[in-house]
């Protein structure tokens, strides 16, 4: 199938967590993308999934507290 190339700690994350790409919204987008960023760009190291789990927290925004399949 056709697949655009992610970063890893992108792939990563979202294996993590047993999410899709279409499942973040444009916020968390930019939360990953600025994080990666300066990690990458500006400070000049390997981004570290550690670090990101203690700023961040994921939470599904239903009453169920759980992911639905849809489809």
């Amino acid at each position: 199938g056709l697949g655009f190339p992610i970063h890893p700690f992108l792939q990563g994350l979202l294996e993590f967590y047993g999410i899709q790409l279409h499942n973040l919204t444009p916020g968390s987008i930019l939360h990953i993308s600025s994080f990666v960023a300066l990690y990458d760009l500006f400070l000049g190291i390997e981004v570290h999934f550690g670090l990101w789990r203690k700023f961040f927290c994921l939470v599904p925004r239903h009453k169920g507290g759980s992911i639905f399949e849809v489809g």
